[in-house]
């Protein structure tokens, strides 16, 4: 079996050129599914009727037609009643998906500062849901000004600088998030989240996205726990075949 997977291509207004480069090797390679782990679209950035206008969306659109699609809800596709308006013939799942060994997740919901604690981890795990809504609602608006620094903010923003995204210079909302995920998330966290999996027996692979690393900070785990990073700023994604892994770019 051939499983492609991309994450965090959070279209929006604009087309995302390298998730429509990924897009064309999938209907042009046909695998047995694709698989969109998480953020595919951005309802944070624009309103579910603005996104439908994306040429980008409507290349999946059509894909979804040819080849099984499985859309992964993360959180900034927020609702999943949108990703189904957008994409009827694709499938959206709630909140992770499990085929051909392999455990498919976005990332977001192991993102609590408190999932350490185990008097309010069981509460989340027998209510996904719950913890998608909190997440979303309050502890996304939050996290930022509680895990950035102004040095930190200052070194991104000039790495930033040096790159583009389809010609065009990212946003300063891009920026603090890059800052965020690359600078305040650190290992304890991502050794507690791999703590966390293992003690829900998931003895198989894991693939999340929502980092937006694209595997810098996974190695020790491989290939127990892989991620294919984000598809639109950084052209990365997993080809899956027969259990084999491999991180490609368009």
């Amino acid at each position: 079996m051939r499983i492609l997977e991309f994450s965090d291509s959070h279209l929006a207004k604009d087309r995302s050129i390298n998730t429509e480069a990924l897009l064309e090797i999938a209907a042009e390679e046909k695998p047995d599914l694709l698989i969109g782990n998480g953020d595919v679209i951005d309802l944070w950035a624009e309103e579910a009727e603005v996104i439908a206008n994306n040429p980008t969306v409507k290349k999946l659109q059509l894909l979804s037609r040819e080849i099984e699609i499985i859309l992964i809800v993360g959180n900034h596709d927020i609702n999943p009643s949108a990703l189904n308006k957008l994409f009827p013939d694709a499938k959206t799942v709630l909140y992770n998906y499990f085929v051909d060994g392999f455990w498919f997740e976005h990332g977001h919901l192991k993102d609590f500062f408190w999932q350490g604690f185990p008097l309010i981890r069981p509460i989340f795990d027998a209510h996904p849901e719950w913890a998608h809504w909190i997440y979303t609602y309050i502890y996304q608006r939050i996290r930022e000004p509680l895990n950035r620094n102004l040095g930190e903010q200052k070194l991104i923003a000039e790495e930033l600088e040096k790159k583009a995204v389809n010609g065009k210079s990212k946003k300063v909302a891009d920026k603090k998030d890059f800052a965020y995920r690359q600078h305040a998330r650190t290992m304890w966290y991502r050794a507690l989240s791999f703590a966390d999996w293992k003690s829900e027996l998931i003895t198989d692979a894991i693939v999340i996205g929502h980092d937006h690393t694209a595997g810098s900070w996974i190695q020790d785990y491989k290939p127990y726990l892989w991620d294919g990073g984000s598809i639109h700023y950084y052209g990365t994604y997993l080809d899956i075949t027969d259990g084999e892994v491999k991180l490609k770019n368009v």
